[in-house]
């Protein structure tokens, strides 16, 4: 009895590496206070989309987070063209704020933030902007989608 040859559904399913596509997830920023504008690199090397998690812990005041995602220039090499800016700022002392950015429709029964229908590019950053020097604590994290 000879032993199938793997399925293409295998090798379609897995990247020139061998490793497998799947949705996963990271922390770009810890929780922290934090008074200034935060940034992280994302590199995005095989996912079509990618939903941003900002969870807000504590505010000082009335201060305000905007989450931004800008785009690495291919000659300057530095993050200055804008990709995506969030409709409304985060005006929460605590919640948890998702920003689904994605070349689909999603599903009536999932509530985000905001939704975008874009394909994701490689390499991006995230910056979250106050509208003032007051402390607010929060952190970020990512799904990578397929």
């Amino acid at each position: 009895m000879t032993t199938p040859a793997p399925s293409n559904a295998y090798r379609i399913a897995c990247d020139t590496d061998g490793d497998p596509f799947v949705n996963t997830s990271a922390v770009l920023l810890a929780s922290a206070a934090r008074t200034l504008a935060t940034t992280a690199a994302i590199t995005n090397s095989k996912w079509r989309g990618i939903c941003i998690v900002v969870k807000v812990t504590a505010r000082v005041g009335a201060t305000t987070l905007t989450p931004k995602l800008s785009l690495k220039g291919p000659v300057s090499g530095t993050y200055d063209l804008d990709f995506w800016t969030a409709a409304a700022a985060i005006n929460s002392a605590a919640g948890t704020f998702a920003y689904l950015l994605y070349p689909a429709e999603t599903p009536a029964v999932v509530t985000f933030t905001e939704e975008v229908n874009v394909t994701v590019p490689r390499d991006i950053q995230l910056t979250i902007t106050p509208n003032n020097a007051d402390a607010v604590t929060y952190s970020a994290g990512i799904y990578y989608l397929l």
